[in-house]
């Protein structure tokens, strides 16, 4: 992949003004970073993948790799307009690094991504058909999710402030993988426009799953005290169809440019990233906060969690840690839903995993000796 050395990341001075033309050390800026992107362009995947009925190779599901989309403009219609990339999480960090470096001062001309991967309609040459006006990007072509993308349009909830609740420095029980960047109009009177990038640890294969993911996230930041009127969050964002500008510099707003990355490892993606077909089918627009009474209903939720993770994250020879890594978070995650989970039943519950398996033993002893060390019970 492309090396990017701190030198790279030096771009203008902040006196530039938008109506002036580009300096010759931005020319240089923007011509590295374009032939960076087309050297990842062509390594990776110089071709959209193209989606049949036959040979679905879409449904691999696995969780080292990420779809992603990339257009051109919001108005785009034609399949080919539409480039499809399937990238490790490491490239896919990369993708939007090389993006976020590119120096440009018309928000128009910055390409668009979309977290979802659509099915390529086939044309019909038998008949002569009319020009197709619908877009390829709609629900009727969706096939799946691989991340969620958050827009925050200055609310109340800033940069600094999800980065403290979830990031690298963050309690393990509320530790997300996240990229989180500016937008093109973030600016020193508006500094809560920025975007946030959750990876799955699988995709989400309808647009329930997709939007209950997005709910989940309401509601975590409703748990730390920002109630869904002051969080600033687009609500187009919870649908898997809605395209975002990538990331760019702007002349003139160089102090706002943001770009980091927590926990976004391959196997911190396992232990950090979203898991959609873990999340309970009650979190949704009209209940997004759990209700003590909700929960303690169903007496089989822990079981029923760990279903969910087990699904897409079997208990395979080199899954084993952060599978049960995923599980014993979880449970611990159980405790701001409402739910009173104790020590025993938290030990009782990962114990009854592959009981007699030695090897998912030695696990499942890690993980309990994590949750005493880092007190999750007292």
């Amino acid at each position: 992949m492309v090396a990017l050395g701190a030198a790279r990341t030096k771009m203008i001075a902040s006196n530039i003004k938008l109506n002036q033309a580009y300096t010759p050390s931005q020319k240089n800026a923007r011509s590295r970073a374009k032939k960076a992107l087309e050297v990842f362009r062509q390594k990776r995947l110089p071709n959209p993948i193209s989606l049949i009925e036959k040979g679905n190779h879409f449904q691999d599901r696995n969780p080292s790799l990420v779809h992603v989309v990339r257009h051109y403009e919001l108005t785009d219609v034609e399949d080919d307009r539409f480039e499809t990339y399937k990238l490790s999480i490491e490239e896919f960090l990369e993708f939007f690094k090389l993006h976020s470096l590119q120096i440009e001062k018309d928000k128009d001309k910055v390409m668009l991504f979309n977290p979802s991967t659509y099915k390529r309609r086939q044309a019909d040459d038998s008949e002569a058909k009319p020009k197709v006006v619908e877009s390829l990007r709609n629900t009727v072509n969706f096939v799946q999710s691989s991340f969620l993308a958050l827009d925050f349009d200055n609310g109340q909830v800033s940069p600094d402030d999800f980065i403290r609740l979830f990031g690298r420095k963050a309690p393990k029980s509320n530790r997300l993988s996240f990229i989180i960047m500016n937008t093109s109009s973030r600016s020193k009177e508006e500094p809560n426009r920025f975007r946030v990038v959750i990876p799955y640890t699988c995709p989400a294969t309808s647009i329930e799953e997709h939007k209950r993911a997005y709910w989940l996230m309401v509601q975590e930041l409703e748990l730390h005290g920002f109630h869904k009127t002051i969080q600033g969050l687009d609500t187009t964002s919870q649908s898997p169809i809605t395209s975002f500008h990538l990331p760019c510099r702007v002349p003139g707003q160089e102090d706002y440019w943001l770009f980091q990355a927590h926990s976004m490892r391959q196997d911190e993606v396992m232990c950090y990233g979203l898991e959609p077909r873990a999340i309970p089918l009650e979190i949704n627009e009209d209940r997004v906060v759990f209700s003590a009474s909700l929960i303690d209903q169903t007496e089989d939720f822990p079981q029923h969690l760990i279903d969910g993770v087990l699904s897409s994250n079997p208990l395979a020879n080199q899954k084993r840690h952060p599978t049960v890594w995923k599980i014993a978070m979880e449970l611990n995650r159980l405790r701001y839903h409402g739910k009173k989970m104790s020590f025993y039943k938290f030990c009782s519950t990962m114990r009854s995993l592959r009981p007699g398996d030695r090897k998912v033993a030695k696990h499942v002893k890690w993980a309990i000796d994590r949750s005493e060390k880092y007190r999750w019970f007292k």
